[in-house]
């Protein structure tokens, strides 16, 4: 059976863990930056309202539909993974910028959650680490693929 080293960012981390959990024999290795655990209530409801008051065009920007992404958004505070992050057992890196403040006890969660978990905290940046340090993203992504994801241990 074939598996992919698997890498999202924000929702796509989210994502990739859900693909982990589903498929673990798919997965050869998880790179999760700015994910979350269970999602903080408060900033999921201000997000949604801030989202149902936007322009259709707001979405449109973005590549993205309003119709489609206020569900996603209701869907996403509903997610709870912390009963089954022990159950992941591949090579996992955890990035995380030092500003992402939502984020970082949420990384915290996922590197101690998932055995054997790295967690890489990238000075400096936000939520989009790999947009605001993209050197040093890259550089903790690269050697980790490059390390105990490409052995498998």
């Amino acid at each position: 059976m074939e598996q992919a080293h698997v890498c999202g960012l924000s929702l796509g981390a989210m994502i990739a863990l859900q693909l982990a959990l589903d498929h673990p024999k798919r997965v050869r290795s998880l790179a999760l930056a700015a994910g979350q655990v269970k999602p903080p209530r408060v900033l999921m409801a201000i997000q949604s309202a801030v989202m149902r008051v936007l322009p259709s065009s707001a979405f449109e920007k973005q590549g993205a539909a309003k119709d489609v992404m206020l569900p996603v958004v209701q869907a996403v505070g509903r997610v709870d993974f912390s009963a089954r992050l022990a159950s992941i057992s591949v090579p996992t890196l955890v990035l995380c910028g030092s500003k992402a403040h939502p984020n970082l006890p949420a990384a915290k969660q996922l590197a101690q959650g998932i055995r054997g978990a790295q967690l890489h905290i990238i000075p400096g940046a936000g939520h989009q680490s790999h947009v605001q340090a993209p050197e040093e993203f890259s550089r903790a992504l690269g050697a980790f693929l490059g390390g105990a994801a490409a052995t498998g241990k």
